[in-house]
């Protein structure tokens, strides 16, 4: 009997260790920073920062959802910003032929990956293929102002941050995502039941399978706390939480975010 349940217990930790290798890690980007805020104009410091989901190759990302027992939040102690003319609420609807105009590139924003209609988000620091600013760099000089603003680590001159892409139709049930409309100035998002979610899943733009899920530009700090539903290989799904796991969902303290300036 001792022998089985040292077996059972083996066993047990063997399959936990392996239901918790989808999610491999949590990245926030500080994208751009500049002492000017683009779109009021304001000499106000403000930093656009996107947030990753890191995902094991060929796991797919379904849906950021919130429940009763496991809220959602995303959310600034300052203003989040929102380009007042094109922006958008989710990525996949911004017009990438107009990215350099006031400062869309730079808007608030949900997403599975997308940052346009044609692009996909990657860390900069992973972008290889350079930066399509700077080509319109001779011609408008709109970009040249965010382009010499840019004090983030790697500067838009070297790399955009995007990949070309066929973008996600990303859904979004029961959930009031106003604060990142372009006519709205808030400063959190919540619910406690509602996610935005892609029919199928997501995978990342790159084999390092990781996916932007929200972009935020704010004068302020920056915490989140989501949860995730990630899709198998095999099939079925997982649920990853930020807290108060039980039964099957998976813990990943990495999931919150308190502060970060």
């Amino acid at each position: 009997m001792k022998t089985f349940l040292a077996v059972l217990s083996f066993c047990i930790a063997a399959l936990s260790c392996q239901s918790q290798v989808a999610l491999e890690d949590v990245i926030v980007e500080v994208f751009y920073k500049s002492d000017t805020n683009p779109f009021t104009g304001e000499k106000k410091p403000v930093k656009t920062f996107r947030i990753y989901v890191d995902l094991k190759e060929d796991y797919t990302l379904q849906a950021v959802f919130g429940n009763a027992k496991h809220p959602l939040v995303i959310g600034s102690t300052g203003m989040i910003y929102n380009e007042p003319v094109r922006g958008v609420e989710t990525g996949n609807w911004i017009n990438a032929r107009r990215l350099e105009y006031n400062g869309l590139f730079l808007d608030s924003f949900l997403t599975l990956s997308s940052v346009s209609n044609s692009f996909c988000g990657v860390l900069k620091s992973e972008d290889t293929n350079g930066s399509i600013f700077v080509e319109e760099e001779s011609q408008l000089t709109d970009i040249v102002t965010y382009l010499n603003a840019d004090m983030s680590s790697v500067s838009l001159r070297e790399a955009d941050g995007m990949v070309n892409c066929i973008p996600n139709n990303v859904q979004m049930v029961r959930l009031d995502a106003r604060v990142f409309g372009r006519e709205t100035l808030g400063q959190e998002l919540t619910t406690d039941d509602g996610c935005w979610a892609a029919l199928g899943g997501v995978l990342g733009p790159t084999p390092a399978n990781k996916i932007l899920v929200a972009q935020v530009t704010t004068d302020g700090e920056l915490y989140f706390e989501i949860n995730l539903q990630i899709g198998l290989p095999e099939g079925g799904t997982e649920q990853y939480v930020a807290s108060n796991a039980s039964g099957n969902e998976v813990l990943n303290p990495k999931l919150a975010l308190q502060k970060l300036k």
